[in-house]
């Protein structure tokens, strides 16, 4: 069948007598045949692949080594393409009959994430129960910034399917991956201002993906909608604090004029991840209030009083959409004084005038039109007049019209309702000031308004000057004085973006002018780098272009020294885009460089790892400044440390390339010799001060090791400099919490190695010398060490345990840090982990010996942060554990509930457990539910639907009836009367 001589569709023909047939009826010997010319034959390969084979060939082929490596990508003029993998799709097609091929297709599939794709579209078709023992994959899949993003889409669908299928563990540990915030990659400071500093998520949340959302949020409600909730919140809270972080805003809690309105209006049309957490949150509270009303008070006064000023405006936005079902809280909010002249929640306040007027009590309503004719208090009318004028009578006119028009706005929004005396004063003021437009709104855009840069010239204005003449232009053109005319703004930007076209179709026209025109200014320079050549330009000479103007321009002491910051740039960006440009063709697949220059991308790197950039003053900002005492977030701004980072990039990109060499393990010398000595000369502090470049030698850690563990190994302690002065522990922090932030994955060799550094870090963090990265150093050095004492075989209470990293920790760290840790090990125990099983017995030794040193404290608020994170390791346990097993850690976590008066993440972890073993063990889940409420020093108002099944099972059981009845009638004795109708059915 492999033989050329014989024709094609001979060769098909022979094929289709197989293919239609069940492999396992197939002669062992013509099997052999056909699995040999599958092999061999890519067209013969391809014609049977598509012919649609029994599925039974899925098994045989995968047992001869298909599914496994994917084709490599094609070269084409444009650069290369990924080819259809046709034995995929074969497999997709057939995926459910042959659902344990599927599987070992995902835990072998590697290549482009195209594959890796298409390989989780095959999970879709096999049961939801089979899909959970690939799970953990999947999520490692989802951390790898390579994959992630272009596998997100996919993996919502899968996480819908698994939620369909109630599989609620799996789904929401994916929905919680697929919703995490991370910084902006795009995120750039200058000066006072920080640009793209918006949180983001490896999820396209978009307009065009907002139909898949709602699909997956839908499913995710039908099996716990509460869950949905809280995830959103943690996520929206996540986000606002990151961007804050990034934009060293110390008050963003109290700051909401990021949205408009919580409902949909023409003056919100942005699409930043946070508006879409915040609109998904704000939909799936309007469809629980309409299922649940009950359920959803709880939310609302807990939000009410939540220190995030848009999470009161949700609140509020509920009552006025829902007023019928919360008269008692919509009178409250009503008359609150302070809530008619509160700026950040007018929206939503006014609009509760409007919707919840109806529902006040005569008195009530009453009440509240004499405290708007009362107008607005003394001391706001003083402060807004001071604002508004210097003269005094002026001050007095101004305070006189704004107290009218206060009390006009406000009369408005009850037009509908009012009568008698406060009916003619409204209808007064509105012929004496007009009718107010849109009062609802602080402020209103009729329409979308924008600046677009624009050239001065048209491309057929510069195509028809010559090359002399162009140059002597682009030297003397400037931009107008009035930089922004109409919603145009003139810019060297689109200029540039011009001249490109002008000159890269002509290059030979222009020769040597090139680097002059590029020379004159950043934005040329830049555009020229940047250049999308057609598809018909050899990506060999355009690379040749693009690294000898680099070349010629970096020898130019003027621009390689440049610190100047313009509007739209300077120099300084055009050698942080030149650091990108190469960076990312060293590194991306699709990339058209030679490999044959990426020895004269190194040389260009070696150059800029002694860029000026960062300054001292900009590598150590103030405390008002974005990236202080945060060098990690310092070094991605700054050309000096993202060169060393591209540095060294580039020798683990070569190393990779050498395939056998590659397969070896730490102890092999990659590092090419000048490499070595620029890294050498780096790594010293006295070579180079700036904290920002050496938290990349903490960050790039383990690339160091794998290149070279000898250089590492002898620099180890310039990397982490012994000292207890002020300048060695900066730099020693800055290095290790970039270690710690950049490398989640523990190798024990390298443990063990570093562990005088462990302990050096963990003296640090007991001090308080740790950075103020976003990325949580303190937590990723606490998971570091408890992933090396899940992995160890000690009791933690022995005399090895009490010498061991993880304790010395918990023993000299302060609560926060401690708290962390607790996190940490809820993150690392969860179902989904492969090694969960394996893990969970030790996890629970260290939590019961947490619990026993807090009980040994009378219960000290110190531990507070701490049993709050190991109260949500109670939503991991397996399902060996039941209550009685997990007693003696219950019982002594139980002092910690009723200690948060705002939102009791304790109690609501234990309502959680309890809710889930209720059917197992009804008489120990009662008897634990009214041990919690007898922890709670007020009366909780609303209870979910958590606390619904945890009463209706037990008082339907005979065993656990009594103390469930007792239980309902303690509750209803605080005043709360909404299990009233279950004692009564079983009383």
């Amino acid at each position: 069948m492999s033989n050329s001589d014989i024709p094609f569709f001979s060769q098909t023909a022979v094929l289709d007598r197989y293919a239609h047939t069940s492999a396992k009826a197939v002669d062992p010997t013509a099997l052999k045949v056909v699995i040999k010319a599958l092999r061999v034959n890519e067209d013969l390969r391809t014609y049977f692949f598509r012919s649609g084979p029994d599925y039974s060939w899925a098994e045989v082929l995968w047992d001869s080594g298909f599914f496994i490596t994917p084709p490599d990508p094609e070269p084409t003029k444009e650069g290369y393409i990924l080819p259809r993998w046709v034995d995929q799709e074969y497999l997709i097609s057939v995926a459910k009959y042959v659902p344990s091929v599927v599987l070992e297709h995902v835990k072998a599939i590697k290549g482009h994430s195209a594959y890796i794709e298409r390989a989780i579209h095959a999970l879709l078709n096999i049961s939801a129960e089979q899909v959970e023992t690939v799970l953990s994959i999947i999520l490692d899949w989802l951390d790898d910034p390579r994959i992630g993003p272009s596998i997100s889409l996919k993996v919502f669908e899968l996480m819908t399917a698994l939620a369909k299928a109630g599989k609620s563990e799996s789904a929401f540990s994916l929905f919680q991956k697929l919703t995490t915030p991370w910084p902006s990659q795009t995120l750039k400071s200058h000066g006072d201002y920080v640009f793209g500093a918006e949180a983001i998520a490896i999820f396209p949340f978009n307009s065009y993906e907002r139909e898949t959302l709602g699909k997956g949020l839908a499913a995710l409600q039908e099996i716990d909608i509460g869950r949905t909730v809280r995830i959103l919140e943690e996520q929206l809270d996540m986000a606002l604090r990151l961007e804050a972080e990034l934009e060293n805003d110390l008050e963003y809690k109290s700051r909401s004029f990021w949205r408009t309105a919580i409902e949909d209006t023409g003056q919100d049309v942005h699409e930043d991840y946070k508006d879409i957490l915040l609109r998904s949150l704000r939909d799936i509270l309007e469809s629980w209030a309409r299922q649940d009303p009950g359920a959803v008070a709880t939310l609302i006064e807990r939000y009410l009083t939540d220190p995030h000023e848009i999470l009161r405006r949700l609140a509020l936005h509920l009552l006025q959409t829902f007023p019928a079902n919360y008269t008692g809280i919509v009178a409250r909010e009503l008359l609150k004084p302070e809530n008619l002249e509160a700026l950040g929640i007018h929206h939503e306040f006014f609009m509760l005038l409007s919707q919840g007027y109806p529902h006040l009590s005569s008195s009530e309503q009453e009440t509240l039109v004499h405290s708007i004719i009362a107008g607005p208090s003394q001391e706001q009318v003083e402060r807004i007049a001071d604002s508004a004028a210097d003269d005094e009578e002026e001050q007095e006119k101004y305070a006189k019209s704004y107290s009218r028009w206060w009390i006009l706005t406000r009369l408005w929004m009850l037009k509908a309702h009012l009568g008698g005396k406060p009916k003619e004063l409204l209808e007064q003021l509105e012929e004496e000031m007009g009718q107010p437009e849109h009062p609802e709104f602080t402020s209103w855009v009729s329409g979308g308004f924008g600046v677009s840069d624009v050239s001065p010239i048209t491309l057929d204005e510069l195509k028809a000057k010559r090359p002399g003449e162009l140059l002597e232009y682009l030297k003397s053109w400037q931009p107008s004085k009035d930089r922004i005319v109409g919603y145009e703004r003139e810019s060297y930007g689109a200029l540039g973006g011009l001249v490109v076209e002008v000159i890269m179709p002509d290059v030979e026209k222009f020769g040597d002018m090139i680097t002059e025109i590029a020379a004159l200014r950043p934005e040329y320079a830049t555009s020229l780098l940047g250049y999308s050549p057609r598809a018909d330009v050899d990506p060999t000479k355009l690379w040749d272009f693009r690294l000898n103007l680099i070349d010629r321009l970096l020898s130019d002491d003027r621009i390689r020294a440049d610190m100047e910051i313009s509007y739209e740039g300077g120099w300084v960006n055009f050698r942080s885009s030149v650091v990108h440009l190469l960076k990312d063709a060293i590194v991306k697949e699709e990339s058209t460089l030679p490999e044959d220059f990426f020895p004269r991308v190194r040389d260009i790197f070696l150059v800029l790892i002694d860029d000026p950039d960062p300054t001292l003053e900009s590598d150590r900002p103030g405390e008002e400044w974005l990236g202080h005492n945060d060098p990690l977030t310092v070094a991605i701004n700054h050309v000096r440390p993202e060169a060393l980072a591209a540095l060294i990039t580039y020798s683990r990109q070569t190393a990779l390339r050498r395939k056998e060499e590659a397969k070896q393990g730490f102890g092999v010398e990659r590092l090419e010799p000048i490499v070595k000595e620029a890294l050498s000369r780096k790594v010293s502090r006295y070579n180079d001060p700036s904290l920002a470049l050496h938290s990349v030698f903490g960050r790039e850690l383990i690339a160091l090791f794998w290149l070279s563990r000898q250089w590492t190994e002898e620099h180890i302690d310039e990397i982490f400099p012994p000292g207890e002065d002020e300048e060695p522990i900066a730099f020693y922090v800055a290095a290790w919490d970039s270690y710690m932030a950049g490398n989640r994955t523990v190798y024990l060799e390298i443990f063990r190695y570093l562990r005088p550094k462990y302990e050096r870090a963990i003296e640090n963090v007991s001090k308080g010398y740790v950075t103020k990265s976003n990325l949580q150093p303190v937590k990723a050095l606490a998971k570091h060490l408890l992933l090396e004492y899940l992995e160890s075989s000690y009791d933690i209470r022995s005399p090895e345990g009490a010498e061991s990293l993880v304790a010395q920790f918990f023993n000299k760290t302060k609560p926060d840090a401690r708290g962390q840790a607790a996190w940490g090990l809820k993150e690392i125990c969860q179902p989904s982990n492969k090694k969960f099983e394996t893990y969970w017995p030790r996890a629970k030794s260290l939590w019961q010996w947490r619990v026993d040193e807090a009980s040994s404290t009378n219960y000290s608020t110190e531990f507070n942060d701490e049993m709050i994170g190991f109260s949500y390791l109670l939503l991991s346990v397996p399902k060996s554990e039941t209550l009685i097993s997990l007693w003696p850690l219950i019982e002594r976590m139980l002092p910690y509930i009723g200690r948060d008066e705002r939102w009791d993440r304790v109690w609501h972890a234990f309502q959680e457990y309890v809710a889930t073993e209720v059917e197992r063990d009804p008489v120990r889940a009662i008897q634990l539910y009214r041990l919690m409420h007898d922890q709670l020093n007020a009366p909780i108002q609303y209870y979910d639907d958590k606390a619904r099944t945890i009463i209706e099972t037990t008082a339907a059981n005979r065993e656990s009836r009594k103390e469930a009845l007792m239980l309902i009638e303690k509750i209803a004795r605080t005043g709360n009367y909404e299990f009233n109708s279950i004692h009564e059915m079983y009383s």
